[in-house]
């Protein structure tokens, strides 16, 4: 796979996931509450993506031609990305972020429509 298919498959899994599981939001509240219960230890929502991403990572190493990986490894950064500790207003976003960000939003809503 070259790196747009994994980005086009990982949208498709996003959507899939969603309709199957529920909200990404409800699901990894869930996720953390359990392993407060489990280990006694609190877990973010961005902490657990983190997690899952490295879980991904080290599978890699067992399977590195596994697309799997990758396509999952992609979502788990971007719910990450969506959980991580926001920016003081004092950082803000710099125009280069701000075109990667566009960039990227002006794709997924053209991945949507289609």
């Amino acid at each position: 796979m070259d790196h747009a298919e994994i980005l086009t498959e990982a949208i498709k899994i996003l959507r899939d996931r969603d309709q199957q599981y529920g909200n990404i939001h409800d699901v990894t509240a869930r996720a953390c509450e359990i392993f407060e219960l489990i280990t006694g230890m609190t877990m973010t929502s961005y902490q657990a993506n983190m997690f899952l991403h490295c879980v991904k990572l080290a599978r890699i190493k067992g399977s590195p031609g596994k697309p799997d990986h990758y396509i999952d490894g992609v979502n788990y950064l971007a719910f990450a990305g969506e959980f991580a500790p926001q920016k003081s207003a004092s950082e803000g976003v710099t125009l280069a972020e701000q075109n990667i960000i566009n960039h990227l939003t002006s794709e997924l809503n053209n991945q949507e429509t289609n």
